[in-house]
């Protein structure tokens, strides 16, 4: 017998239809169904199990009473959600399992009965208990993906009769204020442009750099996170030996705060697995992407995130690869203006300290915890007393001259919130719809005494990088 832990379960009612459920709901007495045998899923994440009767995964309709309440494992392993669908019912009435391979042990993996896949309820995520686990040697010791956003690629063909892959990478706003490193936000209309082309001879090149700061972008592909991103997803995919030549178009001001850095990784990355027919795998797309930020930029995905998922995103840690999308309201625009300067990522973090003491982190803590509710309330007076940077803002807008009143124009201008926009000298400000944000880039462009490289409104962009014809 083999337990397989679930984090989620549908139950299919004959009467009643589907209805979906997770951590934390008591679903014992659904729909006036008796409590004699209630089944509890709770709120810490998992809390029963299933036994599987040898090695193979046939009998997946589990009557309620079969389940078992136990405690969880130590560790989780985690996969994305799938559709949902509720128009296939099981007349037993039963609660019926979806299994995925990628996370039973070896020996199940391999006898998985084709039938498993074609039932049509949510997918449930399975774990089998650590101890299980590292008793099988045959299992990939593989990064999980913590049920990341989903990466929307749409079915893409090559353009015209050439093998050439193109993407666009939204314009994105690094920390949004108090989320220092965690939080990451996507801007529609602005954005850097990366193809790919499979060529013959097993290096890697950049063909062409053009648009804006192209003369400062290093063509060397050791130098370039394009080319090192697209290197790395070239590597997991085990196709080291294949040549590629990247062209890169640029909008997005080098050392800006608009995350060029991360456009030109994360466009390495996808245009290099999409000509790879790899376009449902994005972890590894992260994973390379952040190969490409770490060796220019530093090791961080606040940027790549939102460039990769569009929204608000919360990089809840950049070890597990552990992304959280959060919900934006689709009326909300942000503007953006840049001054003449630069501030390269690495010289702005060299003036913050290394430690702060208790009183600031949990300030600044709740700060940026407030700030997620209030994307996720769309609550713009929540988003007026949230963003507010008390840690990194205060120690570098002397990089940025004419920051301050930059800033109080765009929130007399009916801004909900203004702040530096990643390592800067970018000023960004929040605005709860495209005419009040229009009129904080032109108040900011004032501010600024026409000193500015370039300015921005756009709203939040709901989808991060997408292939462009």
């Amino acid at each position: 017998m083999h337990d397989i832990w679930i984090k989620e379960l549908s139950l299919i009612d004959p009467n009643n239809g589907c209805a979906f459920f997770e951590a934390g709901q008591d679903i014992g007495g659904h729909r006036n169904r008796p409590r004699a045998n209630p089944l509890r899923i709770m709120a810490y994440d998992v809390a029963f199990r299933v036994p599987v009767i040898g090695d193979r995964l046939e009998n997946l309709d589990l009557l309620l009473g079969d389940f078992c309440p136990s405690q969880p494992p130590d560790q989780l392993l985690g996969l994305p959600r799938e559709h949902r669908a509720t128009d296939d019912f099981d007349p037993s009435g039963r609660a019926r399992l979806k299994h995925h391979p990628l996370c039973l042990p070896g020996h199940l993996q391999r006898s998985l009965d084709p039938m498993v896949t074609k039932v049509n309820d949510p997918v449930l995520r399975h774990r089998a208990p650590r101890e299980e686990r590292a008793s099988h040697d045959t299992v990939t010791r593989q990064r999980p993906s913590r049920d990341l956003p989903r990466l929307r690629l749409r079915e893409f063909a090559p353009a015209g009769e050439t093998n050439t892959y193109r993407v666009f990478v939204p314009a994105t706003i690094g920390n949004v204020g108090p989320g220092f490193d965690v939080l990451g936000l996507a801007i529609d209309g602005l954005g850097d442009e990366v193809s790919v082309e499979l060529i013959d001879g097993g290096q890697i090149v950049i063909r062409e750099v053009s648009g804006r700061d192209a003369e400062v972008i290093p063509t060397d592909p050791a130098a370039n996170s394009a080319s090192i991103a697209a290197k790395a997803m070239l590597q997991g995919a085990g196709r080291a030996n294949q040549g590629l030549a990247i062209c890169i178009h640029r909008a997005l001001p080098a050392c800006g705060g608009l995350g060029a850095s991360a456009a030109s990784a994360v466009g390495g990355a996808v245009a290099t697995a999409l000509a790879l027919g790899l376009s449902d795998e994005p972890l590894a797309m992260m994973e390379a992407a952040l190969a490409g930020e770490s060796a220019v930029a530093g090791h961080h995905l606040d940027n790549i995130a939102p460039a990769l998922f569009g929204g608000l995103t919360l990089v809840r840690s950049v070890e597990d690869r552990d992304i959280v999308a959060i919900p934006t309201p689709t009326t909300w625009w942000a503007a953006t203006v840049t001054p003449n300067t630069r501030i390269r990522t690495r010289d702005a973090r060299a003036v913050l300290p290394a430690t702060s003491p208790e009183s600031a982190w949990v300030a600044q803590m709740a700060q940026t915890a407030a700030l997620v509710a209030a994307f996720a309330l769309a609550d713009e007076q929540l988003v007026a007393r949230a963003l507010i940077d008390h840690y990194a803002e205060p120690r570098r807008k002397h990089l940025i001259p004419h920051f301050d009143a930059a800033q109080r124009s765009a929130l007399e201008a009916g801004a909900l919130g203004a702040s530096i926009s990643g390592a800067g000298p970018t000023v960004f400000a929040l605005a709860p719809d495209e005419a009040t944000a229009r009129a904080c880039e032109s108040a900011m462009a004032d501010a600024f005494r026409g000193e500015i490289s370039g300015r921005h409104s756009g709203p939040i962009a709901q989808r991060g990088v997408r292939p462009t014809l």
